[in-house]
């Protein structure tokens, strides 16, 4: 076959294979015609389009576009541009706008340089302009979030320097965002820049478009060959912008030794004036084929069958960068030049399409290997000539579209990275479009408002951001609706309580900002929340803890001396009770003590809360303490109580009477929410609980006792304040009840929480911690009557409690010397040891203000006399001393106020056996 009929064969494949449209016009006579594609591009046939003047651009180009295509061709015809290349809007048929590439060229000239006749292509780029306008609206979403995010972030360009910072980063390293844009530049650290490099650089970013440049570099190792050092090389560098909205993001750069390439093309001739002045006919098809080629990056080929024959047109050479010249077997090329990974499935695509009936084979996409080892993806379309249903012929081309995938992979790293920097951060991110429709959710969105990103997706915002005033219950204001207003940054309110889709409530924190491209038109919403449920709680107790240890200050003020005017009023009577022979006196007397305890019980109360109001613990079970408990608190009324205690409860170390206040309270108070009656349900379950799992306890095993009751409920905007001292809602309430329970359980290293919705009654929830050894099975000792002789020593600084500390121990027998502070007492004691007299024991007040007290003066007496017993009074249950007063040299304590009975108890105990 002669070279000419290559040619035209090679043109006929190309007409028929390419899925570009293509055009012909004569100037001169404002005719154009066209081919298939070109009329399907814009949806007409070719009967619409028959051969038609140069008017039907204007007709169907966008009025945008008309002017620059017109100033373009006209500097085309002047010569300025040797093709001429321009992508605008063409109006479809169907009424809407395709984006084409329209490249062209002038084929034909008259003798006074006029142009007579014009080829060109268009390539319909539609798909490739929504792409960008995707990965620009991905790229604005993205630089919005990265502002919101608690994580540290930031975008580099190409060269490595440092473009943008977003506040994490900047916090993290406190650094500013001048300190940081700029300073970092891994394309210079590594030694790899040459000269001209920086001017290349500048040139993309002015351009926004591709650029090549040719340099000589003198390297000591370049391709894995050693050279002479200071041998000049060659070395053609391409360089690839990625643009997102309109702004450089990133340059990809190559650079190929072509120093041998240069060589050889300074030694060749030009053959193709030859061609042209031998044949000028074939000449005008080699270049319009050539031509058409060249614009749409496109390179045919035909394979016989048969034989097995592979011929390449020149766009085919050209793509894979072999010159026609170069003395290759095209037989066996085929397979060197695609990609090994690629090469089964592409042979067996085409077998498949052989042995079939098919005329035309889907197009299909693979990579191809150049002579020098690069790589290029191509988009290849084949067309089968038959001769009685047998393949003879195989007709192809292969288009170039490495650029375009490329863009694609960016696009879908782009959208990784949002998906994968979305789903790692702890925040919920909410993204809505202009109207405030969900366009997307992340986990941590789907886990706080429980709709997943499926069941969100395309519903308004309010229907599954569902924000209320946890204080006031009042709908709050849609931040999308605010963003929108004002175009700004919002901040949500405080106290804003988000209602789950499964009927949860968390408080919430944080913004609300726009997402806007690089013209700041706003093209949606993002809200970033986080969940401050938590941290309200804590908050909260801290909160409850600071005014408990505040009363605890004023409590612990007033203990000491109330305490010793109730001992002196208490001891007197206990005495005149015992010596009252008329039966109404002795009434009176009852009734008047019975009075006291209830003062001492409301002084124990406020006692709780100071730092006298230590607990004094033991280890035993709670039940059926808590039982009993329960029982007596609501005998005589109307309410029924029932129990479900776990078997094998773990004992606890616990004050029984503070505890036993505990479950007083709260009983009487589940009573009181149900006037009518009712029944109040108490539980007990064994629980561990892990780290962090509850916001005020820490990791460890706990007993936890539930009281429910079905009354009448807390309403929310008070359930806060229930653990406040003093605060009530009951008429005749001093509001010390709740807030004693959650003094006593939390100086257990307990805690106590409440949960309640009005009109469906309150649970208590107790947690006690459990202890790790069995309960004491020693049993008390019944108390008997206590005598005693000798003297007994009786340190106190307030004279009612000398006084009436010492007729109770003279009732006992006891000679009793009274003394104001330590000192006083310790010097009667030498004295006494001085002119050997012993003292049978002594009673010490903890605390003298002014003086010393009982703890140093029991510390110095120990010095010289460890077997005197020595006792420790006190108006408050100091924690360490009271609760172990033998490891501060004491024998035993007791509590002021105290009974004769109570301090007869101590001394038959610890003095049974001194007489």
């Amino acid at each position: 076959m002669s070279r000419r009929n290559n040619e035209e064969l090679s043109l006929k494949v190309f007409l028929e294979c390419s899925r570009l449209g293509t055009w012909e016009w004569n100037i001169q006579t404002g005719e154009m015609c066209f081919n298939d594609r070109w009329a399907e591009i814009v949806g007409y046939s070719l009967d619409d389009l028959a051969p038609v003047s140069i008017k039907i651009w204007e007709k169907l180009v966008h009025p945008d576009d008309l002017k620059a295509s017109n100033e373009l061709l006209e500097s085309h015809f002047l010569g300025e541009q040797p093709f001429y290349d321009f992508e605008y809007r063409m109006k479809h048929r169907g009424g809407h706008w395709v984006w084409v590439r329209d490249r062209g060229k002038v084929v034909s000239w008259t003798e006074e340089g006029k142009p007579v006749l014009m080829f060109g292509s268009h390539e319909d780029v539609t798909e490739r302009k929504i792409m960008q306008t995707n990965l620009q609206e991905a790229h604005s979403f993205l630089e919005t979030v990265l502002d919101q995010s608690p994580f540290p972030m930031w975008i580099g360009d190409a060269n490595g320097t440092l473009i943008r910072t977003n506040k994490a980063l900047r916090e993290a390293l406190n650094l500013t965002d001048e300190q940081l844009v700029g300073h970092y530049n891994p394309l210079q650290d590594s030694n790899i820049v040459r000269e001209g490099l920086t001017e290349t650089i500048q040139a993309v970013i002015k351009r926004h478009k591709p650029a090549r440049f040719t340099m000589l570099w003198r390297p000591v190792e370049f391709g894995g060959k050693d050279y002479q050092e200071g041998q000049n090389r060659h070395v053609d560098l391409a360089m690839y912008p990625i643009v997102y909205n309109g702004q450089l993001e990133n340059i990809v750069t190559q650079w190929v030794d072509i120093t041998e390439l240069v060589q050889v093309q300074e030694d060749l001739t030009f053959s193709n004036h030859q061609l042209e002045s031998a044949e000028i006919a074939l000449r005008t098809s080699n270049e319009r084929l050539r031509d058409a080629q060249y614009l749409a990056d496109i390179g045919s080929f035909t394979w016989e069958i048969e034989t097995g024959r592979i011929t390449w047109s020149e766009g085919m050479y050209r793509l894979l960068q072999y010159d026609p010249d170069d003395v290759i077997d095209i037989t066996t090329v085929n397979e060197a030049v695609h990609h090994r990974d690629d090469l089964e499935r592409v042979t067996t695509w085409l077998s498949h399409g052989i042995e079939s009936n098919a005329i035309r084979l889907e197009p299909n996409e693979y990579r191809l290997v150049r002579k020098d080892g690069s790589t290029i993806t191509v988009r290849t379309n084949v067309r089968i000539e038959r001769v009685n249903g047998q393949a003879k012929q195989l007709l192809g081309t292969c288009q170039d579209i490495t650029e375009r995938k490329y863009a694609e992979e960016q696009l879908a790293s782009e959208r990784e990275h949002l998906a994968v920097t979305l789903e790692s951060i702890g925040d919920g991110v909410i993204s809505t479009d202009t109207n405030g429709t969900i366009v997307m959710l992340n986990r941590a969105a789907e886990q706080m408002t429980g709709w997943s990103s499926t069941q969100a997706e395309g519903r308004p915002l309010s229907t599954v951001f569902n924000i209320i005033n946890e204080v006031t219950r009042e709908q709050c204001e849609n931040p999308v609706e605010r963003v929108l207003k004002t175009g700004r940054t919002v901040e949500l309110a405080n106290h804003t309580a988000l209602l789950t889709k499964d009927d949860r409530e968390i408080v919430i924190a944080d913004s609300a900002a726009p997402i806007k491209t690089a013209k700041d038109e706003t093209i949606g919403v993002v809200l970033v929340f986080r969940d401050m449920t938590e941290k309200k709680k804590l908050e909260s107790a801290v909160e409850v803890s600071s005014k408990l240890d505040s009363l605890g200050v004023l409590a612990g003020g007033i203990a000491h001396d109330f305490n010793n005017l109730l001992g002196g009023i208490y001891g007197n009577i206990d005495m005149a009770l015992e010596s009252a022979e008329d039966e109404t006196t002795s009434q009176y007397l009852s009734i008047t003590l019975s009075t006291l305890d209830r003062a001492r019980a409301l002084t124990q109360q406020l006692l709780t809360f100071a730092k006298g109001g230590a607990p004094v613990q033991e280890i035993s079970p709670l039940f059926p303490f808590v039982q009993e408990t329960a029982r007596f608190a609501l005998s005589g009324s109307n309410i029924f109580c029932t129990f479900d205690i776990q078997k094998n409860l773990w004992n606890c170390n616990y004050d029984r009477n503070q505890i036993g206040q505990v479950i007083d309270n709260l009983i009487i108070n589940a009573q009181q929410a149900m006037p009518l009656g009712g029944t109040i349900s108490v539980s007990a379950r064994n629980i561990s609980l892990a780290e962090k799992e509850h916001p005020l306890l820490l990791k460890g095993d706990y007993v936890k006792v539930a009281i429910k009751d079905c009354g009448i409920g807390i309403p929310r905007k008070l359930i806060k304040r229930i653990f406040d001292p003093f605060f009530t809602t009951k008429p005749k309430g001093h509001g010390l009840g709740l807030a004693t329970c959650y003094s006593i359980v939390n100086r257990h290293g307990g805690c106590i929480d409440v949960y309640s919705e009005p009109g469906n009654g309150s649970v208590f929830n107790v947690y006690l911690p459990a202890a790790d050894t069995t309960a004491n099975s020693d049993s008390k000792q019944s108390s008997m009557r206590h005598t005693g002789s000798g003297t007994f020593l009786v340190m106190d600084d307030e004279e009612i409690m000398r006084n009436t500390i010492k007729r109770m121990l003279e009732s006992f027998g006891y000679s009793v010397v009274c003394k104001e502070n330590g000192k006083d007492a310790l010097d009667f004691l030498a004295a006494e040891s001085k002119a050997d007299r012993p003292v049978s024991g002594m009673i010490f007040d903890l605390t003298v203000p002014g003086g010393m007290g009982g703890m140093e003066a029991a510390a110095e007496l120990r010095k010289t006399d460890v077997k005197t017993p020595v006792f420790v009074a006190s108006g408050y249950a100091d924690g360490p001393v009271m609760k172990n007063p033998v490891e501060y040299g004491f024998t035993a304590g007791i509590c002021k106020p105290f009974r004769t009975i109570e301090l007869m108890e101590m001394l038959e105990k610890h003095m049974k056996h001194r007489s």
